[in-house]
């Protein structure tokens, strides 16, 4: 419908006018579906799709742009006439409302910028530019972010990356706008890792929640204010955390350790625990889930059950249905690799070997003294509560276990804690009238457990040190005589001390005069579980010339960080107690000491995961010294020689796994147990059978579930990312727009004149505030690179998308009305259009399934329609003042626009066909497993109500129990239904009408600058001379070469072969010249480095003589030219 309306002397300032009055005539202005409109006071322009009156009212239909939002309007005609003004049409006025090029450059490319995800295969893997390595981008790229809602479980051997994988899927599902609000829990002991990796590599910043934090929850807007939180597992778990984070909604939910979440079936019950009920809470309040673990099931068929199930409630009927489906078809929502199986892009192995060796040293005489009489001390008090589960009991159970490991970490070790030992119980003796020893010690409880095997290294550091003051004296006199032994003890410390150097620190100058001395490349990591006995090695080391790198349990994330780099830059040798196994990554070092065993294996696994990691380059050799004449030390022994038979038989990944696959055996109660009674059935039962029925349990249901390995389809992987490599945005992307879009806002950006490639960029705070941005640093100058190495190398903030000030810079430059318009004039003499379309398909639930961003050129002369790479806008020049041009390059504005259009709409065909086969190939295999789960529970219910009705017949009160199954019935089918109709929305895909972002007219600069007609033809002949003689050539060597000069994709020949892909730049000359590039070929030759040719043609009209140059970024010198768009090289002769 039009409509047409009326308007008498209105003129707004500011608005410019909607209609004016001439002699006292009301002027009548039309609106048509399609026209576009401006209506005060809103900003955003609107696109006109319904206009009808229904009495002294206007309906007005519009879609606002860029926002894409729709509404219906009523407003009276006097309001249409005062509020609504009729813009022009993108042919009117197109001079007059044109950009310059540097703002229009800004534009496009901030467009890019942020739609680069639409365009580059590894959008995440390239703007953070961590390693692209194969499984990871298998992982992420072709199974986890297709699905429509992510519900998945990634359970790759350690080491794999899972942390990187998890922030590639969280930086995809951001910058696609699907993610705002996540929440990750982890293990209390990795949160600084995970804080740490979130923001180094994808600078996302965590809040992590602790107690203190939580008793300062006032606002209600803390989870506005704070959308990313980190949290540990067992903080999680507590009843009033837990309520606290499932009253939010999240986007994404990530888990580590996911197999912890674990709940157990006795018959027809199932005991969950509280860390289970926690991901009951969770899951539904979340849009994407993602569980990561290495041991997704371990043994028990029903545990693993209840744990998919929290992804994908009711997916599977019982755990038979689980397995035999996970047995035929595989599970798409659950992936495993191990270590021997994962390659480099080249197809070389990611993982080292590691060697792991234990070397038995023998007491000296005064050791052994003091161990047996430390031993005597122990087992005497233990004794008296080694059967007692009181609060005080246990602690002194594990007090006096602390102290036993002390005494096989060093004499400093066992010294220091029976000091410190005897001065509390000193003080306690003092005071024992107003005895309050444990008063901040815990409840022992299932919960006391989990904590104390959950502890960061400076939680259990600082724990034992409270321990210290426990007793199991009851009187007085008793504590009196305790302190009296620990008299005893303490001399014989000393004795032991002043007797020489003690044994298991000649063992290690053994290993230091072997390895280190002599080769000043290697590092050796010495692990220690005490703080006191790293003091003492600390000093040692000393002695010996070696400075030491420190890291303990009482440094922050920071200051370890600091002690890494260290280590990396500047020493030999850290000294460390298990905190650097929290948040520190050491594979720069491949020679690593166990000064002592942990008795938790765990930590073992964790200790050795610092250097046996990727990016470790050269085979890891690991040494543990133990004292195998004591108890403990033979258990130590035997538990790593059954450890290291079961590799050679199994695989290093036993190593990985022994920990996990031990939770639940109490290790160190078992080997206390064996140092009291001598004899320990049970811990030989763990040694001897439990471990390796375990570890082949282990292997056995990861074959039987189809968790035992994954194809890994490397051709594919190297295929992708050889269209990644053209498309992508590279550090000279971001570089090149930085250094423009500063300009405008009175911004700065200067290289550092003693780092080359580190830069210092300003921008006035009027900027920073309008954005939002509170970092007075952005204002006082930040440094900045715009490549990660170098930006660690120089202490500079690594400057790509997602860092706070590049995004601002984006939305400052992509805040214009669109279309956005430009005339750029082509050196090259191409005259046509050149237009930017967004495409975009959308699934029945309104979530995008697949988008894109097209340039298309249309050629005025041939009228010819293609894609073309929108980065050749960076090749084009300003049209120069005053220029006039003839109108009927603009009037061809409106048949360009119908004919760009109608292509853009058939280039949404393709997309939409690639989308439906991947989202029906994904929703078939669900809606089968749905329809068989419940089918199977429906007919379970109803069978239960028969059972029920015939008892109830026979006389039994059966009617709460027919109430319950009913209701339950009930609930079933109406899940069913929701589920079902969820599912047919995900498998509906509507692509969304074409959004026109820019236009340019891009004019031949003929136009501008008139040369003469001959000169015009002979350039032209050249250049098909010499295109047609790299084709011939290409064809004789037996490659397919395609002509691909008319799409400026920055080379113009693809040439294949079955072996090889060439990207192929022609400069030919009638004679010979000089080789120019245009900046984006030149950036074209450096991604694609040793498959970009220069082809080179002399003499092209008469006697051809072709040079073949191969990367010419490495192979030939270049050299910008100044104001103009260019780069000439020089050396390709030779």
């Amino acid at each position: 419908m039009s409509l047409r309306f009326g308007c008498e002397n209105i003129r707004h300032a500011g608005f410019g006018g909607i209609a004016s009055v001439t002699g006292g005539v009301r002027a009548m202005v039309s609106l048509n579906p399609g026209d576009r409109i401006r209506i005060a006071p809103l900003d955003e322009e609107a696109e006109v799709f319904e206009v009808r009156q229904v009495g002294n009212q206007v309906i007005l239909g519009v879609i606002f742009h860029p926002s894409q939002k729709a509404q219906r309007l009523v407003l009276s005609l006097d309001e249409l006439t005062q509020r609504v003004q009729k813009l022009p049409t993108l042919w009117e006025s197109f001079r007059e409302n044109a950009l310059v090029r540097d703002a229009f450059l800004l534009f496009v490319e901030a467009l890019r910028m942020r739609l680069a995800y639409t365009f580059d295969p590894h959008y995440a893997v390239s703007v953070t530019q961590v390693d692209l390595l194969p499984h990871q981008v298998d992982a992420v790229y072709r199974h986890i972010l297709p699905m429509p809602r992510i519900r998945f479980l990634l359970a790759d051997d350690p080491g794999l990356g899972k942390t990187i994988m998890a922030g590639l899927v969280m930086k995809e599902l951001k910058v696609r706008g699907l993610v705002k609000r996540t929440l990750l829990i982890v293990p209390a002991h990795l949160q600084d890792q995970w804080q740490r990796e979130m923001m180094d590599w994808f600078r996302e910043d965590f809040v992590v929640l602790r107690r203190e934090l939580l008793s300062n929850l006032c606002a209600a807007d803390f989870f506005e204010r704070n959308p990313q939180v980190l949290v540990s597992l067992d903080f999680a778990r507590k009843e009033d955390v837990r309520e606290l984070l499932a009253r939010q909604r999240w986007d994404l939910v990530i888990v580590d350790e996911a197999h912890k979440l674990s709940a157990t079936r006795y018959g027809q019950k199932v005991h969950k625990t509280k860390r289970y009920q926690l991901g009951e809470a969770i899951a539904p309040k979340t849009t994407h889930l993602l569980f990561l673990t290495a041991t997704p099931h371990k043994g028990d068929d029903e545990a693993y059950f209840l744990l998919l199930n929290l992804l994908e409630p009711r997916l599977f009927a019982n755990s038979a249905h689980l397995k035999a489906v996970a047995r035929s078809q595989g599970l798409p929502f659950v992936l495993r690799r191990t270590k021997e199986q994962v390659v480099d892009l080249q197809g070389r192995k990611l993982f080292r070997k590691r060697e792991v060796k234990t070397l038995g040293v023998s007491l000296t005489e005064a050791e052994r003294r003091l161990y047996d009489a430390v031993t005597n001390y122990v087992r005497r008090w233990y004794a008296t509560v080694a059967d007692k589960r009181d609060r005080r009991s246990r602690n002194v159970a594990l007090a006096l276990t602390v102290l036993q490991r002390r005494l096989s970490s060093s004499l400093f070790a066992v010294r220091e804690s029976l000091r410190r030992r005897k001065s509390k119980l000193q003080t306690l003796l003092n005071e024992w009238e107003r005895r309050q020893q444990e008063e901040d010690l815990p409840e022992w409880d299932e919960d006391a457990l989990q904590d104390l095997v959950e502890m960061t290294a400076q939680e259990w550091e600082s724990f034992q040190e409270r321990l210290e003051g426990t007793t199991a004296a009851r009187t007085p006199e008793e504590l009196r005589e305790e302190i009296e032994e620990l008299d005893e003890l303490i001399k014989l410390a000393l004795e032991a001390e002043k007797a020489g150097e003690e044994a298991k620190m000649q063992q290690l100058r053994q290993v230091v005069e072997e390895h280190l001395r002599h080769h000043p490349d290697e590092k050796l990591l010495v692990f220690t579980e005490f703080k006191d006995t790293l003091t003492a090695l600390e000093r040692r080391f000393n002695q010996w010339g070696f400075s030491c790198a420190v890291i303990h349990g009482q440094m922050s994330l920071q200051e370890r960080v600091a002690q890494e780099r260290r280590f990396r830059d500047e020493v030999q040798v850290m000294v460390a107690t298990d905190a650097a196994g929290e948040g520190v990554n050491l594979q720069f070092c491949r020679l690593m000491v166990n000064y002592d065993l942990p008795w938790n294996p765990n930590r073992l696994e964790q200790r050795m995961g610092r250097i046996h990691r990727y990016g470790q380059k050269r085979d890891c050799f690991i040494f543990n010294l133990l004292y195998p004449e004591t108890r403990e030390g033979k258990v130590l022994q035997r538990l790593m020689e059954k450890l290291e038979r079961m590799r050679e038989r199994l695989g290093d990944t036993v190593y990985d796994v022994i920990g996990t696959l031990l939770e639940g055996v109490r290790l160190e109660d078992l080997i206390m147990d064996a140092i009291l009674k001598g004899d320990a059935p049970e811990l030989e039962r763990v040694l001897e059978v439990d471990i390796e029925r375990r570890v082949e349990e282990f292997q056995r249901v990861l074959q039987e579930n189809a968790l035992a390995s994954h194809h890994i389809d490397l051709s594919a992987v190297q295929k992708s990312d050889a269209d990644s490599l053209r498309w992508r945005l590279v550090p000279w992307d971001v570089e090149r727009f930085t250094r423009l879009a500063v300009q405008p806002i009175g911004g700065q950006l200067t290289e550092d004149r003693r780092h080359p490639k580190v830069f210092r960029i300003s921008v006035p705070r009027e900027f920073l505030k309008q954005h939002g941005l509170q970092d007075e640093n952005f204002a006082k100058g930040l440094r900045i690179a715009f490549e990660r190495t170098i930006a660690r190398q120089g202490d500079a903030e690594f400057f790509a998308p997602g860092h706070p000030l590049l995004e601002a810079l984006i939305d400052h430059h992509l805040n214009k009305n669109r279309p956005v318009k430009a005339i750029l004039v082509d050196e090259r003499g191409r005259d046509g259009t050149l237009w930017l379309y967004r495409l975009q398909v959308q699934d029945g639930t309104g979530r995008p399934a697949l988008e894109r961003l097209v340039a298309i050129f249309c050629d005025r002369q041939t009228n010819e329609v293609r894609e073309v790479d929108p980065r050749m806008i960076w090749e084009l020049q300003p049209l120069p003042e005053n220029a006039s041009l003839p109108d009927e390059l603009f009037t061809a504005l409106r048949d360009a626009e119908e004919t760009t259009r109608a292509f853009a709409l058939n280039c949404l065909q393709p997309i939409l066909t690639e989308a439906r086969e991947r989202r029906e190939r994904e929703t078939a295999i669900k809606e089968r497993w749905l329809e068989m789960s419940f089918d199977a529970l429906i007919k379970e219910a109803n069978d239960k109500l028969f059972a029920y009705r015939r008892r109830a017949e026979e006389g039994e009160d059966m009617r709460l129990a027919i109430q319950q199954e009913e209701e339950n019935l009930k609930a079933l089918v109406r899940e069913q239904k929701e589920r079902m109709e969820e599912l047919a929305k995900e498998r509906q895909l509507i692509p969304t009408e074409p959004q026109l972002e820019a236009v340019a007219l891009i004019v031949p600069k003929k136009l501008v600058v008139k040369p003469t007609g001959e000169e015009e033809e002979a350039k032209r002949l050249v250049e098909e001379a010499g295109m047609k003689v790299a084709m011939e050539y290409e064809r004789a060597q037996g490659r397919n070469p395609e002509d691909v000069s008319k799409q400026f994709l920055g080379y113009d020949i693809l040439s294949r072969s079955e072996t090889e892909v060439r990207y192929i730049e022609v400069k030919a000359f009638a004679t010979t010249g000089t080789v120019e590039l245009t900046p984006h070929e030149w950036q074209m030759a450096e991604r694609l480095q040793d498959a970009y040719w220069l082809y080179i043609v002399e003499n092209a009209l008469t006697e051809p003589k072709l040079h073949t140059v191969q990367n010419p970024a490495a192979s030939l010198e270049a050299q910008p030219v100044t104001g103009v768009i260019k780069v000439v090289l020089s050396g390709w002769k030779k």
